[in-house]
């Protein structure tokens, strides 16, 4: 396909369809190939590399009361920034201009119950300007709750990491990290804003449980507006039909079950020194709610201006991972109770 400049432009006309493009190092090459719906084709626009400046303004703040065991964050907009000692001041850039809400939060791994929170709503503060001070121990910190979090499906010597966010605003606009720990085990114990401390509406504590057996992965992602305790599950590792063909170049085929649990994927291989990698991807809109997904990669042999070379030879040991997960992953739908999850399963052809 011939460009516009640097705009690759052309039409679908059948309800799903796929479209294919390769990029190329010194020493490798990179091909990608998208599954998509006729809708989602209408508003999608894929960069195959863009620099993106962010602009905005420079915001200062200070903070105290964090100790030398302590690992605290504060968030503005959709950033965060560690505080640690011996330091007591942080600099925000590129906050983009309107109302955003400050979320700050102080975790200690062996005295969780020292964890304290503090949300600052409202804030505009103009281009060199400061945050009042982040104090943990003033009037504006609580005392972070818990809740016991039953991780129904994992194993018990399974190491799970646990990341906790703090939503607020209309469609989650502001998106605060609140810490990291890791536990061992279906048993872990998660940390928030407490229920009897004033919260608006549109605020979402969201909990993400990751866990890893090797090179594959899974995990779960729930939004809840009270933190209570509950069980989440743990789906268990799929099963994926791998086969490959080609006379030419190594076509790879994955058949790997999506509905109900998953809703999109992608599906990775590549050969050694990574030097020929290929990308199969199926979006939502493609699979529409069908059971199972075919990643394949298409036969272009013959395809003006493909080179066969730019692929795995046929007879190349490839190493491959199928990814799975709910369309929007890592982040749940901005709804109380929201759920989202991934699944990666790897091996060798």
């Amino acid at each position: 396909m011939v460009p516009t400049g640097d705009v690759y432009q052309f039409n679908i006309t059948s309800s799903t369809a796929g479209y294919a493009f390769v990029t190329s190092g010194s020493t490798s090459f990179y091909t990608r190939v998208n599954y998509i719906s006729r809708a989602e084709a209408s508003i999608a626009t894929t960069n195959c590399g863009s620099d993106i400046s962010a602009t905005g303004k420079t915001v200062n703040g200070t903070f105290t009361a964090v100790g030398s065991t302590d690992r605290a964050t504060v968030s503005l907009a959709n950033s965060y920034i560690g505080l640690r000692l011996p330091g007591s001041t942080f600099q925000f850039n590129a906050v983009p201009t309107g109302l955003w809400d400050v979320i700050a939060y102080r975790h200690n791994d062996a005295a969780p119950a020292s964890d304290r929170m503090l949300i600052r709503r409202d804030q505009d503060i103009p281009d060199g300007g400061s945050l009042a001070l982040i104090d943990f121990n003033g009037s504006e910190a609580v005392a972070a709750t818990s809740a016991q979090i039953t991780l129904s499906g994992a194993a018990a010597n399974e190491l799970v990491t646990q990341s906790m966010y703090y939503a607020t605003g209309t469609a989650c606009s502001s998106f605060g990290f609140l810490y990291q720990t890791t536990s061992t085990g279906p048993n872990a114990v998660a940390y928030g804003w407490p229920s009897t401390a004033p919260q608006r509406a549109t605020d979402l504590h969201l909990m993400q449980f990751t866990s890893f057996n090797g090179a594959n992965g899974r995990g779960v992602t729930q939004a809840t507006h009270s933190l209570t305790s509950r069980v989440l599950n743990m789906l268990p590792y799929p099963t994926a039909t791998v086969t490959s063909s080609g006379t030419s170049y190594k076509r790879m085929q994955f058949v790997a079950p999506v509905a109900p649990d998953y809703d999109n994927g992608f599906v990775i291989y590549y050969d050694a020194a990574a030097a020929h990698n290929v990308v199969v991807a199926l979006t939502s809109g493609y699979l529409a709610g069908a059971a199972s997904g075919t990643f394949a990669m298409p036969d272009l042999t013959g395809t003006p201006g493909f080179l066969p070379s730019w692929e795995p030879a046929v007879g190349a040991l490839t190493q491959w991972s199928v990814n799975l997960s709910t369309a929007t992953w890592p982040r749940p739908a901005c709804s109380d109770g929201a759920i989202a999850r991934y699944v990666t399963v790897t091996g060798i052809n």
